[in-house]
């Protein structure tokens, strides 16, 4: 037997056993979510413990700048590929993979030449190389086989869910041994040349290369017939122009409006006080992945393959999303009340002042619960421009927002202006799925009840963690 055919029969015997458990698509991706959220803050823990707060205020500001040419260089190729019918025809997916390769190949070069002025924007020397090194791993994504976005269009996104979340568990097994070892060295003063390169920002650095070089090898070696060659057809990208140009546009205005915040505060506070804004948003974007990802990978797989079908409507827009929804939404408006004490009990003391921060920015997590699925609708019924809109409109309440949020009330105001950057984009949505009549307010209703449930079963949680648990961390 080939290497095909154990691959083949592996994925096989995965799927089934998925099938089996009644485990679909959805039920796996959360749970492989939820496993990388506690993950993420378990690493947290142990990271601000082995390193200084400014590491992460460093990996913040080079997110920053890659994600800003990431958006320059917006293809939309994702949501494009998931809709298209013959998308995984040989040469449709060389030419957008071909496509893909030479995206990843501009944003190196773009962010190589460009990481010295970005470092001397910030008066941060250090980000230069280490933006350089990061560099590397947009040509890595690129070159992900799109075998992976297959598995996502055919009902097989949970197959995709267990690689991610092994790569993860492998990078973050990586970066704490760095971290670890860098911290024994700084405080017993061994080897100071190797423990001023890790008791810094490179462990995080160098962790997030390799979960890039960990997809790359997995696209390849765990799925069948994966390999691509280089194809330039006109035809596909003047398909692809027509669908994602108002993609495009829009893209030119997330960059403000992701990025507005943190430019805006590195300028005005020092790195030290941003380093806590920093880790409050690291944490909530932890969890606002899982509901981008569930509307991107799960939920606009199966509309799109309804509307393929000429099926519309309520059923279609509501129908598999409503359990994961309600979930998700008990779960945000519960961890408004929840920040302090999260930040009490899991990281020391230098970083409890985060806690704030992060009650008012997982108030976003809970609006992405109606923006989102929304867009993700408009989306599959190729309604491009409503997303060059709600851009517009979330451009016209950040930026302004921002301003007089810090001038009135602090970094507190800042992380409130991000936290209701939906606000105006919420109305707009709905305006758009109330004229395509597939509103059904029953549903809507049960949403704000468990918008309610969530924020009493929070705010009783938060009593009894200052009636039980609080006075043992103040004291």
């Amino acid at each position: 037997m080939g290497p095909l055919a154990v691959r083949a029969e592996t994925i096989d015997k995965v799927t089934n056993f998925m099938q089996a458990k009644r485990m679909t698509p959805a039920r796996v991706l959360f749970a492989t979510q939820f496993s990388r959220i506690f993950l993420r803050f378990g690493s947290n823990v142990l990271i601000t413990r082995l390193l200084f707060p400014e590491a992460f205020a460093i990996m913040v500001l080079m997110a920053t700048a890659i994600m800003i040419v990431e958006l320059l260089t917006e293809t939309g190729v994702g949501p494009f590929t998931v809709r298209r019918e013959e998308a995984f025809e040989k040469h449709f997916r060389d030419s957008i993979w071909t496509l893909l390769v030479m995206r990843g190949i501009i944003i190196t070069v773009v962010l190589f030449i460009t990481a010295p002025l970005i470092a001397r924007m910030y008066d941060l020397h250090v980000l230069e190389n280490a933006l350089k090194v990061t560099a590397f791993s947009a040509l890595i994504r690129g070159c992900i086989s799109l075998r992976v976005r297959y598995f996502q269009r055919t009902g097989r996104e949970g197959y995709n869910a267990i690689i991610d979340i092994i790569a993860y568990i492998l990078q973050l097994i990586f970066m704490l041994t760095l971290a670890g070892v860098g911290n024994y060295l700084h405080h017993t003063g061994q080897s100071p040349q190797m423990a001023a390169f890790l008791y810094s920002h490179w462990p995080l650095v160098l962790g997030g290369v390799l979960g890039a070089l960990l997809r790359l090898i997995a696209s390849y070696t765990l799925y069948p017939e994966p390999w691509h060659s280089f194809s330039v057809d006109k035809k596909v990208y003047s398909e692809l122009w027509k669908f994602s140009r108002f993609l495009l546009m829009s893209s030119m205005i997330t960059i403000v409006i992701k990025q507005f915040d943190k430019i805006y505060l590195a300028n005005v506070v020092d790195l030290a006080e941003f380093a806590f804004y920093s880790l409050a948003l690291m944490v909530v974007v932890a969890l606002d992945t899982v509901i981008i990802e569930y509307y991107t990978r799960v939920y606009y797989a199966a509309i799109s393959k309804e509307m393929r079908a000429n099926q519309a409507g309520p059923d279609i827009f509501y129908g598999s999303q409503t359990r994961p929804r309600l979930a998700l939404i008990f779960i945000c408006a519960g961890g408004i009340f929840g920040g302090q004490a999260l930040f009490e009990i899991l990281y020391d003391d230098r970083y409890v002042s985060a806690g704030t921060y992060f009650s008012a920015l997982v108030i976003k997590c809970l609006l992405t619960m109606w923006s989102q699925g929304a867009e993700s609708y408009l989306l599959a019924s190729n309604k491009t421009k409503a997303k060059l809109i709600a851009e517009s409109l979330r451009l016209v309440w950040m930026v302004p927002a921002v301003v007089l949020g810090f001038e009135h009330f602090g970094m507190l105001g800042v992380a409130m202006a991000v936290a209701l950057s939906d606000i105006l984009v919420i109305p707009y949505y709905y305006f758009l799925l109330g004229r395509m009549k597939v509103l059904r307010f029953y549903d809507e209703f049960i949403a704000l009840g468990t918008v309610g449930a969530g924020l009493f079963a929070g705010f009783f949680g938060l009593q009894l963690y200052q009636m039980t648990v609080a006075p043992y961390f103040s004291g």
